[in-house]
């Protein structure tokens, strides 16, 4: 039992931390892909109500990183598939399902998938710019496949998030105060203006910082 106890909690200590983040993805060679400033954060999805071009009995909403809830049975979903006089949804996939790919091959498009039983949704990310946003839904083009295409600048690699920060170094000036005036000084009714004037009155010689004599080698 000991022993089952402690498989249990590494499987699931495992699969929190294989589990992708669905807002940010980091590729080592390629860069970062951070959708956090494209969710909305009221409950809402960013994307709504979007029409496939073609014929479709359906029209599909979506939110990147956050979960939002669409009338009348989405709730807390990435993705919601509705019917188009509104009396239906379906939810595609949450946002605890996400898988990122960085794109096979040089040039290649990243994708972000999500799931809801057999139902798959991949959105393509496509990097623009020029200031676009935009969701277009292709509908479902294979039983239980659902394909979307989200253009926006923080479908670029390192499009979006945090700029690296640059440490800066301040250096600080310390200005010391000017020494004080020197005094005068009155000896026995004289008055002396520095220390060597002093000196010099005394009526013996004195040496300032005398040299030392030098001593001499040890004869051999």
């Amino acid at each position: 039992m000991f022993w089952l106890t402690i498989f249990i909690n590494f499987a699931v200590l495992s699969s929190l931390v294989i589990a992708d983040d669905p807002c940010r993805f980091q590729d080592p060679k390629k860069g970062v892909i951070d959708l956090t400033s494209l969710g909305r954060t009221d409950g809402k999805a960013a994307y709504a109500d979007k029409i496939p071009p073609t014929g479709s009995n359906y029209k599909y909403s979506y939110n990147p990183c956050k979960p939002f809830n669409e009338e009348p049975a989405c709730k807390g979903v990435a993705v919601c598939q509705i019917s188009m006089d509104g009396k239906f949804s379906f939810s595609l996939g949450s946002q605890d399902s996400v898988k990122w790919s960085p794109g096979a091959g040089l040039g290649a498009s990243p994708t972000i998938s999500y799931s809801a039983g057999d139902k798959k949704v991949t959105v393509t990310l496509q990097c623009a710019i020029d200031g676009t946003n935009e969701l277009e839904a292709l509908g479902e083009p294979t039983t239980n496949n659902y394909k979307f295409i989200l253009t926006n600048k923080c479908a670029c690699w390192d499009g979006c998030g945090d700029s690296p920060t640059t440490a800066t170094t301040t250096t600080t000036t310390t200005t010391l105060p000017p020494p004080p005036p020197q005094r005068n000084c009155s000896i026995n009714g004289s008055v002396y203006t520095s220390d060597k004037q002093v000196i010099r009155s005394f009526p013996f010689h004195v040496s300032i910082n005398p040299s030392q004599p030098q001593q001499s080698s040890p004869r051999s």
